[in-house]
């Protein structure tokens, strides 16, 4: 991983019925521990979060039919960097601590997102910073 996030694809192994993604035991090893899991879909032209957390690690799986963009920094007053997403499939996103980062819907269609999170969530924990 260079600097605090880092992003790999998630194979498709489904067939006929439609899509599969099984999550590798590395993945699931960044983490630690899963304590808490969140599910959210985005629709076209909103984003989500635009935040850091001070504590837990964060594994974001996007699951899309279109584009959309990853918008990150590496901390407090570090250049913003983006890196958008083309067709259909999953992706797999690892977040350290401190990192800033939001996922934009440019697509034609919503998209899904699951965050699996190391520590359980605080509230107090999640601190807003722009990065799109």
């Amino acid at each position: 991983m260079s600097g605090k996030l880092s992003f790999q694809d998630l194979p498709n192994t489904g067939d006929a019925r439609g899509s599969s993604f099984t999550l590798s035991p590395e993945t699931l090893s960044f983490l630690g521990r899963i304590e808490d899991i969140h599910v959210s879909s985005l629709l076209p032209g909103h984003v989500r979060g635009n935040h850091f957390h001070t504590r837990k690690k964060e594994v974001l799986i996007v699951v899309h039919h279109s584009e959309w963009s990853l918008h990150w920094d590496d901390g407090e007053n570090t250049s913003v960097e983006v890196n958008k997403f083309l067709g259909q499939g999953a992706e797999v996103v690892f977040i350290e601590p401190g990192c800033s980062h939001a996922v934009r819907n440019i697509g034609s269609s919503e998209l899904t997102i699951f965050a699996l999170n190391s520590e359980a969530y605080d509230p107090r924990e999640v601190i807003p910073r722009r990065v799109t």
